[in-house]
């Protein structure tokens, strides 16, 4: 009977750590969900800048067929 009074106590210890543990992986998750966010917008405008960089260029350049 002792062990199952001693046992609420080491749950009550064990949800604290988990507690403790998730918290520290939702701030993590979160800090690593900003950098992808912030990586893909990079990402997005970098395409879009090379975009309209190689449609001018293919205006700009003439085609010539002469073999």
């Amino acid at each position: 009977m002792a062990e199952v009074q001693s046992q609420p106590s080491t749950l009550g210890e064990s949800r604290t750590g988990i507690s403790t543990d998730k918290d520290a992986l939702v701030s993590r998750l979160d800090g690593l969900l900003e950098q992808y966010l912030h990586k893909l917008d990079e990402y997005q405008k970098a395409r879009e800048q090379l975009s309209k960089q190689l449609s001018s260029v293919s205006t700009q350049v003439p085609l010539r067929y002469d073999y």
